[in-house]
């Protein structure tokens, strides 16, 4: 697939998700894995 002018056109989306008060506090392998991703 190729990126046309039409493509180009079109709005973007941006997609957030917020974790709930309870994952933050029991999944810290996965944040710390996330933060490494970050550095």
């Amino acid at each position: 697939m190729k990126i046309t002018s039409d493509h180009l056109a079109r709005g973007a989306y941006i997609y957030i998700r917020q974790s709930t008060v309870d994952q933050l506090a029991n999944n810290h392998e996965s944040r710390r894995r996330q933060y490494g991703l970050a550095d």
